[in-house]
């Protein structure tokens, strides 16, 4: 090793070499011995650790050293075990390094050690002294586990080593051991035992006393410290406040000269610097000097003042509003030497009080209903169109809550909702069903959001309403005409599916009825079926109407030769024989003008009418049937805007018990009836009369009060046409066919069944295809006289397309459109094509005899 001579110190006489250890191997035992923590980590985990690392390296340096030895001298067993306990310190070594876990390495490597300890006690090794081993043991459990543990795991060690002293000789394997060693091996583990618990509990009562001694020190120097803070604090407050402040802070002497201003008061006047402000004597701030000796006589007076309100000049000229406090430095004799305060700027202060004053008139005499609640709901103040609609004055209101506005058909939900929400810092919109101080019924629209203080916390409850009535009312007339057009979309899908039932029903009756005698016990139910067929065809024109594409045929009528047809006819016979006692009278207008519309529809909005009226009577009463010609002077706009002109009334009223407000609204949807079963019908009589109007372009207007009856007035426009003259039904040999060829397409197989057997017997060729393309395909190759085409088809293409086809192959072709529905735009532009004549489902002999007829005569 060579040695520096730098490093030389010379003591008496006397020369000591210095060792100087390199920093980067300190660095390295270091990391080793402490598992690479740092050396300001807990300084009693680091003592454990370094004493597991320090017993790793002994223990392995000797385990490996006598566990090799051992296999020389061929004790394989203590060599293996060596070896094995060198391998399992190796692994709490690495353990230890990766977790930093010493309080379990400890714990499980001491108890394992002890179990080695014991084994070798037991065991013996070369010449019985592997007992050597032991005394090391209350060391290692002393210092790693501490005294307490500590003494349990090694006086464990103790029992079981005089266990083995005591038992040793019965058992082959264990080692048996002289008298004198025994007796030596007890006082000696003891004494170690002992010293070893001595040492470490001095350490353990010192560590703690001085953890004690540093904790009051630190608790002593935190104390210093926070009164040297305070103390700190308390010295800049002043000069603090004095620099932050956004008011003007300022100190002047008795006669007006700046001794100390703030940065503030620069921006305040509007002045460059403070150099250039303390030029400036404080009488020349004040917007009239004189206001400065008025205000040096109230501190004279009152030694201070306190927001006091003066009216100060900027820089540039501009008057300021202030608030001036201040408070007079006197001397030891009481005399004023200084004053010292602060000046305000209230400029925008006064200016926002200015904005709500205009504000508040806003709010007053705004259309809006304006409320303000305090945070428990509570009204403190309502503008005057809340007065004005609701009816209450402010002083019935005034400390209030708003539930005396509801109506109570606001359901409950909707006011936990609108509380909930506005608790919890939100705006909650919706509208409320309310009544005034008289009862009446109002709807309003509201917004009701917190209003929220400087700290963010809601210190009132602002609502503004909106009175929708009428717009409520606009709202339900179009939502009920939508949900009317939707029925009737429904009811016309449904009707189309009838028809297509109905047609064997409806037609096959006519045609057994040509084949079978006069005399045939068959006929009559055959005439039963045919009746049953045309009443079930008659609510699906019920249906039809009611989608406002029924079939109709439109004419020129009088209202008072349909409604005398009714009297007579055998539907009101079978009303009067429910009603005896119901009274019908009739006030018919004898210059009643005449209207286009379909006599069918009419006939069944008068029959329902009255039936209806004798069914809201009941026992006894009056029906009374009246007709009159009117003109509508000026648009109506509550029925879908109907123009003026001249009109046809028809007005039924009843005695009956009247119509509640909540039934009136739906008395025209389909199936809505509170009938009795049995006496009533489908349930779409009145829905009919709604869509019979609406086709004919009137309206109805519906009075009604519970208890007292009900009255409906239905309104048609006029026409100046002339009826035409009755016509007859023909016998069946004038619509008899001559063998001429008809082909039918038609996508249903019954409706194609049906119209071929008719065309059969009378006296037609027929050919039946189930689609258009099929039809266009068949017509290529051979002609026909007649084409019969199904206006909608599905799939493929419909009537309409089919005859373009056609026509494209043989102009001119002859064609009928068959269809349930009324004559939509397709059929008509068919019509334009060529195919004049529209049939009518379901098939009837004579419908589809005529038709076919008159298309052939073309």
């Amino acid at each position: 090793m060579k040695v520096d001579s730098a490093n030389m110190i010379q003591h008496s006489d006397k020369t000591h070499t210095k060792i100087i250890i390199p920093d980067k191997v300190k660095q390295c035992f270091w990391n080793i011995f402490s598992s690479g923590l740092p050396s300001g980590y807990d300084i009693e985990a680091l003592r454990k650790i370094f004493l597991l690392n320090l017993m790793f390296f002994l223990g392995s340096f000797f385990l490996i050293l006598l566990g090799t030895i051992e296999f020389f001298l061929r004790d394989f067993i203590l060599g293996i075990v060596n070896l094995s306990f060198f391998l399992l310190l190796m692994w709490f070594f690495f353990y230890l390094r990766k977790t930093k876990n010493h309080n379990f390495v400890s714990l499980t490597g001491t108890t394992i050690a002890g179990f080695f300890f014991f084994f070798l006690i037991a065991y013996g090794g070369i010449g019985n002294t592997a007992y050597v081993w032991t005394f090391t043991y209350p060391l290692v459990s002393i210092f790693l586990l501490g005294t307490r543990r500590g003494t349990v795991f090694s006086l464990l060690l103790l029992i079981m080593a005089c266990t083995v002293f005591v038992f040793g000789g019965k058992f082959k394997f264990f080692a048996t051991y002289n008298f004198y060693l025994k007796l030596r091996f007890i006082p000696a583990y003891i004494t170690i035992f002992l010293l070893t618990f001595v040492m470490e509990k001095t350490r353990e009562l010192f560590r703690r006393r001085l953890e004690s001694a540093k904790f009051e020190i630190e608790k002593t120097v935190g104390k210093l410290e926070q009164a040297n803070k305070s103390l700190r604090e308390s010295e800049e407050k002043y000069r603090t406040f004095f620099n932050t402040s956004k008011d003007c802070v300022y100190i002047s002497s008795i006669d007006g000269r700046v001794l100390d201003m703030n940065d503030a008061a620069v921006d305040f006047f509007g002045y460059d610097s403070k150099e250039e402000l303390w030029k400036i004597k404080i009488p020349d701030l004040y917007d009239k000097p004189e206001d400065r000796e008025k205000y040096i006589n109230v501190l004279r007076k009152q030694s201070y003042a306190r927001e006091f309100p003066i009216n100060m000049r900027k820089k540039d000229g501009s008057i300021l509003h202030a608030l001036v406090t201040t408070v007079p430095k006197k001397d030891d004799d009481g005399n004023i030497i200084a004053f010292q305060g602060t000046i305000r700027d209230i400029t925008d202060q006064i200016k926002a009080e200015k904005e709500i004053r205009i504000l508040s008139k806003a709010v007053e005499q705004s259309p809006a209903l304006v409320m303000i609640t305090d945070p428990d709901g509570k009204i403190e103040y309502v503008n005057k169109a809340f007065t004005q609609i609701t009816g209450y004055a402010f002083d019935e209101v005034k400390g209030k809550n708003p539930r005396i506005l509801q109506s109570g058909e606001t359901p409950t939900s909707v006011y936990k909702d609108l509380w909930n929400t506005i608790t919890s810092g939100k705006s909650w919109e919706g509208s409320l069903k309310n009544k005034t101080k008289d009862g009446v019924d109002f709807w309003e629209k509201d917004i009701i959001g917190p209003i929220l203080d400087a700290d963010g916390k809601t210190s009132h409850y602002l609502a503004l309403k909106e009175d929708i009535t009428e717009k409520k009312a606009m709202e339900e007339q179009l939502r009920q005409a939508h949900k009317m057009e939707a029925l009737g979309t429904l009811a016309g899908g449904v009707a189309h599916d009838l028809n297509n039932v109905l047609s064997g029903i409806v037609g096959y009756p006519d045609l057994l009825l040509l084949k079978l005698p006069e005399n045939s016990p068959l006929r009559k139910p055959l005439l039963s079926i045919k009746e049953t067929g045309h009443k079930a065809a008659a609510i699906v024109q019920d249906l039809l109407t009611l989608a406002r594409v029924g079939v109709a045929a439109y004419e020129v009528l009088n209202l008072n030769t349909v409604i005398s047809e009714y009297l007579e006819s055998p539907e009101y016979e079978m009303m009067k024989s429910f009603y005896p006692d119901v009274e019908v009278e009739t006030r018919l207008d004898a210059g009643l003008l005449n209207i286009f519309g379909s006599p069918i529809h009419i006939l069944k909005v008068v029959m329902n009418l009255v039936s209806n009226s004798a069914e809201a009577i009941g026992i006894d009463g009056k029906i009374s049937i009246s007709t009159k010609n009117r003109y509508i002077g000026s648009p109506v706009c509550d029925y879908e805007n109907i123009d003026e002109g001249n009109y046809v009334a028809l007005t039924v009223s009843d005695s009956g018990a009247g119509i509640s407000p909540e039934d009136i609204e739906r008395i025209f949807e389909p199936f809505y009836t509170k009938k009795r079963m049995g006496k009533s019908g489908t349930g779409l009589g009145m829905a009919v009369v709604w869509g019979t109007v609406k086709d004919h372009k009137g309206y109805i207007d519906v009075q009604s009060t519970e208890g007292i009856g009900s009255s409906f007035t239905l309104n048609f426009p006029v026409t100046r046409q002339q009826p035409a003259g009755v016509q007859v039904g023909l016998p069946v040999e004038d619509y008899m066919g001559k063998g001429q060829s008809v082909l039918v397409v038609d996508d249903v197989k019954a409706q194609r069944e049906l119209a071929s057997e008719m065309l059969k017997t009378l006296g037609y060729c027929v050919v039946a295809i189930s689609s258009g393309e099929e039809a266009v395909e068949y017509l290529q190759n051979q002609p026909a006289d007649l084409l019969i085409l199904d206006m909608i088809m599905a799939p493929g293409i419909d009537g309409l397309e089919t005859y373009k086809r056609v026509l494209k192959i043989h102009p001119g072709q002859k064609a009928i459109i068959a269809s349930g529905y009324s004559e939509t735009d397709n059929v008509r532009a068919a019509q334009k094509l060529g195919a004049k004549q529209y049939l009518k489902k379901p098939y009837t002999l004579e419908n589809i005899g005529l038709a076919v007829k008159l298309e052939l005569k073309k």
